[in-house]
């Protein structure tokens, strides 16, 4: 079968193939987020690890090697707060993010999608407790946030859902 550049566009020169994907620049992390959103609260976790440590943060996290989207975010959220019964509704919003760390910079695209948990829990059983800062786990009210407090994907996802 011949290239179907030369068909389409006979007068362009055929390119070459693209070089295969281990040569290809990295992409950014993948990262998923849950945005929970009750009324005007949101469900927030007190992070205490980098890229932004010591402010509130959506839970989510990185994927693992060959794990799907909609997996991995189940997974992160089962294990930064405990819960595992949740609808996923919509795709919130995109954050990308840029971070400075050590040898360079840590480059993110974080997908944040809302979610909705009933009934609505008061107490959480993250797995990981590393993560989790003094303040724990909280359903905060969206308009007594500010950017300063959260981590800047928060930030945006609570924008995003027209809480501020």
């Amino acid at each position: 079968m011949p290239p179907i550049s030369p068909l389409i566009f006979p007068h362009l020169p055929h390119l070459p193939p693209s070089p295969p994907p281990s040569h290809a620049p990295h992409p950014p992390p993948r990262q998923r987020r849950c945005s929970f959103i009750d009324g005007q609260e949101v469900l927030l976790l007190h992070q205490m690890t980098l890229p932004e440590p010591d402010c509130w943060d959506l839970p989510g996290g990185g994927l693992d090697p060959a794990e799907d989207l909609i997996t991995g975010l189940r997974r992160e959220v089962a294990e930064e707060i405990g819960i595992t019964n949740f609808t996923i509704e919509q795709l919130l919003t995109v954050f990308e993010g840029f971070y400075p760390e050590p040898g360079g910079q840590l480059h993110t695209l974080n997908l944040v999608y809302q979610c909705r948990v009933s009934p609505r829990p008061l107490t959480f059983t993250p797995v990981d407790l590393e993560e989790i800062g003094p303040q724990g786990i909280r359903w905060l009210p969206a308009q007594e946030l500010t950017p300063e407090q959260c981590s800047d994907r928060a930030w945006a996802a609570i924008a995003a859902a027209g809480l501020v």
